[in-house]
């Protein structure tokens, strides 16, 4: 089955007769795939540049990282109005920077939000991935991912003048990425206090295996939700998603399902949390749109 899928997989191509696709300037027909938008779909108009918005800065560095032992990209971005450490500002720390710049358009979303008033100037820090593998071994629940996070990247990103207090950082991602989200706020909350997850794989366990099972047997699922049930309450809050149509193989406990577990399991340790469902899969066709809505929830507040 892998072996058929991968054949599918590359000489698939998008739909010739559909202009609308993902990425919006495809490189060829094979690249992304075409987008279909029934007409109550939720509207698009936070990622589209608007006319008279000031746009913020996008300031691209290189960042090695001893604990890892590797290297990798880093954008800091910083809207119109941003100073460093104004008390009214954000700051927004984001997994997959490589994605949410390329098939989300992040920095025109939060210039358009700022510009309406609907978030604070803030700045971003969008953390890239060294490689695939590199992301699959980092982004689930790592401890030494979680320590390149408050020793490295945070005091290197606040050195230059990129840095909000706790209460007013959100840590967001989407799959791993919205994992990674509420284990670095489960284990660094003097750095994140606000934990955005668009979709995130909270069925992930150690001893997850690549071919589809767990090693131990489906009961180790869920092992970052059990890390809530055991801690004590901290200084969080939340901000979780998924889409209806993120449901597991049979026997197995998927991300619709895995997500409403852990709202749950949050809801009843007294932490606030905000939880949204969408008519979507796992994708960043979708994600790109939500984005915004989960940005104000947090820091429409502040």
């Amino acid at each position: 089955m892998p072996t058929r899928r991968r054949a599918i997989l590359a000489t698939a191509q998008r739909d010739p007769h559909n202009p609308r696709s993902m990425p919006a300037a495809p490189l060829d027909r094979y690249d992304g795939y075409s987008l279909l938008e029934l007409p109550q779909a939720p509207s698009a108009s936070w990622t589209q540049a608007q006319p008279g918005v000031a746009a913020g800065t996008l300031e691209t560095q290189m960042l090695d990282s001893a604990q890892l032992g590797n290297r990798r990209e880093i954008q800091l971005y910083r809207s119109a109005g941003y100073r460093p450490g104004a008390p009214s500002q954000a700051l927004l720390v984001l997994f997959d920077g490589e994605s949410y710049t390329s098939q989300v358009p992040t920095p025109t979303i939060l210039d358009n939000l700022v510009a309406a008033g609907r978030i604070p100037p803030l700045a971003a820090i969008l953390i890239s991935n060294p490689s695939e593998a590199a992301r699959s071994a980092e982004l689930p629940p790592n401890p030494r991912f979680a320590r390149f996070l408050a020793e490295e990247l945070m005091p290197w990103a606040k050195a230059r003048g990129v840095f909000a207090p706790a209460a007013r950082t959100v840590v967001a991602g989407a799959s791993y990425g919205g994992l990674a989200a509420a284990w670095a706020g489960l284990t660094h909350p003097e750095w994140f206090g606000n934990v955005y997850s668009q979709s995130g794989s909270f069925w992930w366990a150690p001893g997850w295996q690549q071919a589809g099972a767990f090693a131990q047997g489906e009961a180790q699922a869920e092992w970052l939700t059990r890390r809530f049930v055991q801690s004590p309450r901290l200084p969080l809050r939340f901000q979780l998603e998924a889409g209806l149509f993120e449901t597991g193989r049979p026997g197995q406990v998927g991300i619709l399902d895995a997500t409403r577990h852990l709202r749950d399991v949050l809801r009843a340790k007294g932490y606030p949390v905000g939880h949204r469902e969408y008519a979507a899969a796992h994708g960043y066709e979708h994600w790109r749109i939500s984005l915004a809505d989960g940005l104000v929830a947090l820091l429409g507040h502040v």
